[in-house]
């Protein structure tokens, strides 16, 4: 038993890191296990956690409901499969890098937003208030650098 709780801390910590998290983004005021039930958890030691914790487990890692048990018993979490992208995501996509390459903009970075095997995920309402933004600043080669905000 000791080699599978070891192997679930692992996975853990595995699995917060993949995301890009801290163990303190994990816990989020309370959605999470506290971070010292995560410190626990991922170095292998204390009581078992509790069904309550697996959930908030599966739900912060990303996994899908009884994977966090399912890995207590030695089993393999799954992970939340990432809906496919539809035409409008790819065409809203192609906008928004078309935007941020005329204004000269190598890449943009979201803090605190949820990770998947493909990178940082906007929702489609932060997508297009970019755009919106982008579509009024001069393009990078107009030599405008003034203050938008003026």
């Amino acid at each position: 038993m000791k080699e599978t709780r070891r192997r679930f801390g692992e996975l853990v910590a595995k699995r917060r890191k993949y995301l890009g998290m801290t163990q303190a983004q994990v816990w989020d005021g309370g959605s999470g296990p506290s971070t010292k039930t995560l410190t626990q958890i991922e170095q292998g030691y204390g009581p078992d956690p509790g069904p309550g914790t697996l959930g908030k487990l599966d739900a912060r890692l990303q996994w899908q409901p009884g994977s966090a048990a399912r890995l207590l018993q030695g089993g393999e979490p799954i992970p939340l499969e990432v809906r496919p992208f539809s035409e409008h995501d790819l065409q809203q996509h192609s906008r928004l890098l078309y935007e941020l390459d005329r204004v000269g903009v190598d890449g943009i970075a979201a803090r605190g937003t949820p990770r998947t095997a493909e990178g940082t995920v906007l929702d489609s309402e932060a997508v297009e208030a970019l755009i919106r933004i982008l579509e009024h600043l001069p393009t990078k080669d107009s030599g405008d650098h003034r203050d938008p905000q003026r």
